[in-house]
């Protein structure tokens, strides 16, 4: 294999997992956003992030003057009240629409123009996962249509040498063939 396809395979490999690892947490803050409310901020002046997690859907929030007043700087998460604080908390997302005018929606998410130094954007985790889990499938499917195509042609699963005069084992990478 030549030094260029074992990047790409390697490139591809790390794509797919990192897309793995951001699907099971998007999966896990879905699943979770039904029973509890997350609120993550990042704070540093003079700008504050905030993503919060309810009831299925998600609410990203910059504001770009509120870091001076809050004199925490870093990371903070704050899990908050359990499924009735995530139903209050449902509502005020939702109420977002109406508090941002000119609201754009598309496949789940909502954003428009910033109100003063706020900008807001919200959405559903179920877009996020469906993007994420993409790539991963792609990637099986493909693998699972190389084998049966391999198969099919009767040659080595790792390297494609064919394999009619030795169905044992391939003499070119050593492997040994399972046949039916």
């Amino acid at each position: 294999m030549s030094d260029v396809k074992r990047l790409q395979r390697i490139a591809w490999s790390s794509l797919t997992a990192i897309s793995l690892l951001l699907g099971a947490a998007t999966l896990w803050l879905w699943v979770r956003s039904y029973g509890r409310i997350d609120r993550f901020d990042y704070v540093q002046a003079p700008a504050r992030y905030t993503v919060n997690c309810a009831r299925g859907h998600f609410e990203i929030e910059i504001d770009r003057n509120a870091g001076y007043a809050i004199p925490e700087q870093g990371l903070i998460w704050t899990p908050w009240s359990g499924p009735q604080g995530a139903a209050d908390e449902a509502m005020v997302i939702r109420t977002m629409d109406y508090q941002f005018p000119r609201r754009i929606r598309f496949f789940g998410f909502t954003w428009g123009p910033p109100r003063g130094s706020q900008y807001v954007v919200t959405g559903a985790f179920w877009p996020l996962l469906f993007v994420a889990g993409m790539l991963p499938v792609w990637r099986f499917v493909s693998y699972g249509r190389r084998v049966i195509r391999r198969q099919r042609k009767g040659v080595c699963f790792e390297c494609g040498y064919d394999l009619r005069a030795t169905p044992d084992r391939c003499p070119e990478c050593g492997a040994v063939t399972a046949r039916s």
